[in-house]
């Protein structure tokens, strides 16, 4: 017996409350048998302590404290904090090394100005006397060996007994200290977070290279988490994997990558490891390098702690001195993980001899040629700026690879595969320019690259970069792949990140709605999808496909005057006098698609000129188009005659040789709400960081100037007209006045341009999804259940626009023999709607009168569903729950209540989503 739409609905709720609490990533990572200390998120306390540990270093540096002597010191004083608050430090121990300075410890302190209340520490009497403090780190070095704990000669020249003086007060929390009390002394140092550590790293790098050389952001720990559930889930961890990180900063994804190892082969062995075990896994599983020396310092800290974390107090004592972890550079010295290093310096035995020549490096990697089995990190994403070519770049050069525009991106996914093993496997976050940037460079290097690899996986962040990056203004991706057969045509899933609910900071939804597949061999041959598909679907790609086809603004204007306007000079030395042919013509600073040209867009003329424009740009009939873009507009553009000169900010486009309706169509064209998501979709630039269009974009706008009929031709030059004669005392704003007159030129293009009801929608639901109000709840729903019949008005607000369409869509699948009603189910407290559609038979009488009990029974049902759907990638990262059910008489389709999530367009998704539902079915 087939059930009903409730019992499948409440079926679904109850299976996913069931798969909730074995989420596989967890389990196959060995989470679940870590203990819980271990696994906590930091919260507002860590937050707490790096501020704290932001006015002590500045208080040292003001001591006359240079900063990376002042960052040396404060990370050796937090590992001492750990080891003491672990218990591995003793007062024993302590009273040892005393001794051995004829030192009685006690006196010390100074009484009031330690707080009543706070674990005690030992070690923050040795801060009193210099000797003591460098004799305990002396013995410390020999006891726990480390690269952390052997301090240099200069450091113990530069720190004074008023420096440690300073530094224990603050560990103190003594208030005369510093200008604000802190609370170091009140910190639980036995747990130190590893966001902890790479945000001190972050400040540290900071404060030692000026604001505006310096780009670096920490990865935070949900990005972390998120790359590596992929690359090592329990499959990948049973091969026993080698992980490297070519530019591991302060070692993030490192310690995350052992800590997994670890619970995995907890979980495998039943039992907790021994320190050896711990051991060998530290020095032969993880490995990563940096060129910056106090990073790597960084990154061994956070590989020690997590090394400690798994050890008993007694286990770390008897387990003798810790292992080195940064690399000598000596070619005896042994392995270690860490190096001090470029990423891109060869490997022994890597290149020739005749190869390495062309190269500038002095040493040499310390890893095997034959590589890693994953390579993963988070590289720097900034162009390089130097003048002179860089090493990474000569490396690329050395073995003819492409690199577009300097961008180290690019020189990284080169690198991790030559780091890989052929059969490894590869995730890096990258900047998103590598992959949309449309200059013939960058293609090019998308074109080698990818003929080179198997790509599985890519995960656009763009839209939610500053829930994770804060102060970080550029896109990024997330790439999976490994080496791979240039010959295959493999399919690749891109998923695209959306925002969450408003306030919830540090996380993303990366919603199954947005989750696409694409073949590589679409994305070697269109570059451009590698933009599309971050902003649409397999529709949006079939729609800019058709356009592709038509003729193109460039095949119109070829051979014409086109270019930018003049640019002012920094100085009046650096550039040229104004040419004459620009004395006594108005300067345009900027202008809106509609009504006449304005006071206010003027501006004085420039004295000089960075260099001398091309006069023909500024007279006769042509095309201005601003490359910036207006918020949820696009690029603004006119059709002017008049003589007018205007900066390089404007692109001028002569059409002096076509007829006057044939400009206005191009006009009507660019400005349309179609030629807008044309350029959106195509645009590397538009929407991602920037938001400006380049004018190769504006140069391939697909062009129709073959009107059907006179009548069409006239309509378009109408409203063309009646946009430039626009009263400016009209216009309060886009939203007021221009929709009127838009609606009217929109129209015309898609008839023009022959636009199915389809594409329509498409076009109009993703303007839509650009306003703020996308996300919001559908409004209340006049009516509730009915036939196709009920929606045949021309009302298309709310639900109706969806429900038509998939009813429509749905009854063309029954060819006449019987009809779907529609049901709309809604628990608005939690956010959730459902559409049922069940078969009947056509012209039967249909009434709908829910029960109150039915009524409740939905909701319940939705409410477990909302609960339960949200499937947590990471701890912080959600793919957004959605229920599509077909069953022999009824279609259930339940989703969040988000007016993007029920457009038209979601609508032939969801029919063709149910329909390969069925297919499937019948296929098996």
């Amino acid at each position: 017996m087939t059930p009903k739409p409730l019992e499948v609905v409440t079926q679904a709720a109850e299976v996913l409350e069931k798969l909730s609490g074995f989420h596989r990533e967890r389990l196959e990572s060995g989470a679940a048998f870590e203990d819980q200390h271990l696994s906590e998120q930091s919260g507002r306390a860590d937050q707490q302590l790096l501020r704290d540990v932001q006015v002590a270093t500045q208080a040292l540096t003001d001591a006359d404290l240079e900063p990376p002597i002042a960052h040396s010191l404060i990370e050796r004083a937090i590992l001492v904090r750990y080891l003491e608050d672990r218990e591995i430090l003793t007062d024993e121990y302590f009273d040892e090394v005393a001794s051995k300075h004829s030192y009685t410890l006690g006196d010390t302190l100074d009484e009031g100005r330690a707080p009543d209340f706070g674990k005690p520490s030992r070690f923050i009497e040795f801060l009193a006397d210099k000797s003591l403090t460098y004799g305990l780190f002396d013995q410390l070095a020999e006891d726990f060996n480390g690269d952390l704990f052997v301090t240099s000669t200069v450091e113990q020249e530069c720190v004074t007994s008023a420096q440690l003086r300073l530094l224990m007060d603050m560990l103190q929390g003594a208030v005369n200290a510093v200008q604000q009390p802190l609370f170091l002394w009140a910190y639980d140092f036995s747990v130190i977070p590893t966001d902890l550590i790479s945000s001190m790293y972050e400040l540290f790098y900071r404060e030692e290279v000026s604001e505006k050389k310096s780009s670096t952001y920490y990865t935070p720990a949900a990005l972390v988490e998120f790359v590596l559930a992929a690359v090592l889930n329990g499959e990948a961890l049973n091969r026993k994997p080698t992980v490297c990180d070519p530019a591991c900063g302060s070692g993030i994804f490192l310690v995350d990558a052992y800590r997994r190892i670890v619970r995995h082969e907890m979980w495998r062995e039943g039992k907790p490891l021994s320190s050896d075990r711990l051991r060998e896994l530290l020095l032969s599983r993880v490995a990563g390098c940096d060129i910056d020396e106090a990073a790597i310092r960084l990154a061994a800290f956070s590989l020690y702690v997590a090394f400690l974390s798994y050890q008993s107090p007694q286990d770390i004592r008897e387990a003798g001195p810790l292992p080195r972890l940064i690399h000598s550079g000596s070619a005896n010295c042994g392995f270690a993980p860490l190096v001090v290093g470029d990423a891109f310096a060869p490997r022994e035995g890597e290149y020739a001899p005749t190869q390495l020549e062309d190269l500038t490096y002095t040493g040499q990697l310390p890893w095997p040629v034959s590589g890693f089995d994953v390579v993963v990190g988070n590289p720097p994403w900034t162009e390089i700026s130097e003048s002179e070519q860089t090493r990474p770049e000569e490396w690329a050069k050395m073995l003819g690879r492409v690199i577009g525009g300097r961008n180290p991106s690019q020189l990284f996914l080169w690198r991790a595969l030559d780091l890989l093993k052929d059969t490894g496997t590869a995730a890096l976050l990258i900047g998103a320019k590598a992959m949309l940037n449309t200059t013939n460079t960058a293609r090019l290097f998308r074109e080698q690259w990818l003929q080179e690899v198997r790509l599985d996986h890519v995960v656009n962040f763009s839209n939610v970069r500053k829930d994770f990056f804060a102060k970080g203004v550029a896109p990024f991706m997330l790439l999976r792949f490994c080496h791979g057969d240039r010959l295959s045509n493999e399919m690749v899933v891109y998923e695209t990140a959306r925002s969450v609910t408003p306030g919830r900071r540090g996380s993303a939804a990366l919603a199954r709605l947005d989750r696409q597949v694409v073949s590589k061999a679409s994305l070697l041959a269109r570059h451009y999808l590698w933009k599309t598909y971050s902003a649409g679907s397999l529709r949006d790609d079939a729609l800019v496909a058709r356009l592709e086809v038509e003729d193109r603004l460039s095949n119109y204007v070829s051979g014409t005057p086109q270019g930018f306007g003049f640019q002012r000079p920094h100085g009046q030395q650096q550039g040229h006098a104004t040419p004459q042919s620009m004395d006594g013509l108005p300067i345009l600073s900027k202008f809106d698609s509609w009504g006449p040209l304005r006071q206010e867009w003027f501006e004085p003329a420039p004295s000089h000129v960075k260099y001398i424009p091309d006069e023909r740009l500024f007279r006769g009939r042509r095309l201005l188009v601003r490359w910036g873009v207006s918020p949820k507009f696009g690029p603004h553009a006119r059709l002017e005659t008049d003589p007018v000169a205007f900066r390089h900010t404007t692109y001028s486009i002569s059409l002096d040789h076509l007829t006057s309706w044939e400009g206005k169509i191009i006009l009507a064209t660019l400005l349309s709400s179609l030629g807008r998501y044309w350029l959106y979709m195509v645009s590397g630039s538009w929407g991602t960081w920037r938001d400006q269009v380049r004018m190769s974009d504006v140069l391939n706008l697909p062009v129709r100037l073959n009107p059907p009929t006179g009548e069409m031709i006239r309509r378009i030059e109408q409203v063309v007209d009646d946009l430039s004669h626009m009263s400016p005392q009209r216009r309060k704003g886009l939203a007021v006045t221009v929709p009127l007159e838009m609606k009217c030129l929109d129209d015309s293009i898609a008839e023009l341009f022959e636009l199915t009801d389809a594409e329509r929608s498409l076009v109009a639901d993703f303007w839509a999804s650009q306003e703020s109000d996308a996300t919001l709840p559908l409004p209340v729903l006049d009516i509730a259940a009915g036939t196709e019949a009920d929606l045949s008005s021309s009302r298309a607000d709310g639900i109706r626009p969806y429900l038509k369409v998939l009813v429509r869509a749905w009854n063309r699948r029954l060819r006449g023999s019987g009809e779907f009603s529609w049901k709309v189910w809604r628990d608005a407290p939690t956010g959730v709607v459902a559409v049922v559609l069940e078969t009947r038979e056509i012209g039967q009488d249909y009434h709908f009168s829910p029960t109150g009990e039915e009524t409740e029974s939905w909701s319940a049902a939705l409410r477990r569903l909302e609960v339960q759907w949200d499937v947590p990638q990471t701890r912080s990262i959600l793919r957004y729950g959605v229920v599509r059910i077909v069953t022999d008489t009824a279609i259930v389709i339940a989703k969040r209540d988000e007016q993007r999530l029920w457009t038209a367009t979601a609508a032939w998704q969801d029919a063709d989503a149910t329909t390969a539902q069925i297919m499937s079915v019948n296929r098996q």
